[in-house]
């Protein structure tokens, strides 16, 4: 149903601003007493409280979504380095049985030469 240009002025747009996010809200105006402005206001203050909402909803998801992410980094990190001493015990030790049995071995030929 298309409005004729008299019934055009009874159509209002409203834009508020919430954080950086511009709502506009369109609605039809059959008149312009008090009771229709109140209806709208409310309206239009219950929907900006559900944006606010889900906008804390979300930023409350997000934090959680980083700290659960920083903790598995902080794990993963933790669980390399524990890998990598483990890693340098093994090498070291693996060293020490490789030098003693050098030292083994040169004795053992130092003997025979005699």
């Amino acid at each position: 149903m298309e409005p004729d240009n008299q019934s055009m002025s009874n159509i209002a747009s409203v834009v508020v601003r919430y954080d950086s996010v511009a709502v506009v809200g369109f609605f039809w105006q059959f008149d312009l007493n008090s009771t229709s402005c109140e209806v709208v206001a409310k309206e239009l203050r219950e929907r900006e409280k559900k944006l606010k909402e889900r906008d804390e909803d979300q930023n409350r998801r997000d934090i959680d979504l980083k700290v659960r992410e920083d903790e598995q980094t902080q794990k993963e990190l933790k669980e390399q380095r524990r890998k990598n001493r483990e890693l340098k015990k093994l090498k070291e030790e693996e060293d020490k049985k490789k030098e003693t049995e050098f030292i083994k071995i040169k004795e053992w030929e130092e003997k025979f030469d005699r």
